[in-house]
């Protein structure tokens, strides 16, 4: 991750969904975005796993 808008986590517990943006932005462009680092999947289909490693 390399920005989180200040409402992403709030969203997420609240809400249950944030924007994923596979940019690398180093500042939040939305208050309800993630910005992450690395390739954009090339496919996305529902029981997907996403996963955040440190």
């Amino acid at each position: 991750m390399t920005a989180v808008g200040e409402v992403a986590e709030q969203n997420l517990r609240e809400l249950g969904h944030i924007t994923l943006r596979f940019d690398g932005h180093r500042e939040a462009e939305f208050p309800g975005t993630v910005h992450v680092a690395g390739p954009v999947p090339d496919a996305i289909a529902t029981g997907c796993v996403l996963k955040f490693v440190a």
